[in-house]
């Protein structure tokens, strides 16, 4: 039997393999529970850029681990093909500089 970190673990990998652009926030898109979390919903919105949401705070197992592998202590987490793009500094910086469709596309 599998181990509930492991379970985690397959969810994860799972998510962002079969998933081009995944948020994971805290809250919804259309409820975001921080405002950093709704900041960069906008920001995508604005872009136009497509992402399947993911609310961490209804799976505290999977939120630990992406503090984890992540090295980020908070959320919104960004994912696109996979690969970690950043949490919200990392998204602003790419919004404030017109990159972040090219980032996401």
């Amino acid at each position: 039997m599998k181990s509930e970190k492991r379970c985690t673990l397959d969810k994860f990998k799972n998510l962002i393999s079969t998933n081009r652009v995944v948020l994971f926030l805290k809250g919804k898109v259309s409820f975001p529970m921080c405002g950093l979390s709704g900041n960069v919903c906008s920001m995508l919105r604005k872009n136009g850029v497509d992402f399947i949401e993911i609310n961490i705070l209804e799976d505290p197992e999977l939120y630990l681990l992406l503090k984890e592998e992540c090295v980020s202590a908070t959320a919104p987490y960004l994912f696109v093909e996979g690969k970690f793009i950043g949490g919200y500094d990392e998204i602003k910086l790419l919004f404030e500089t017109e990159k972040l469709v090219g980032a996401v596309r």
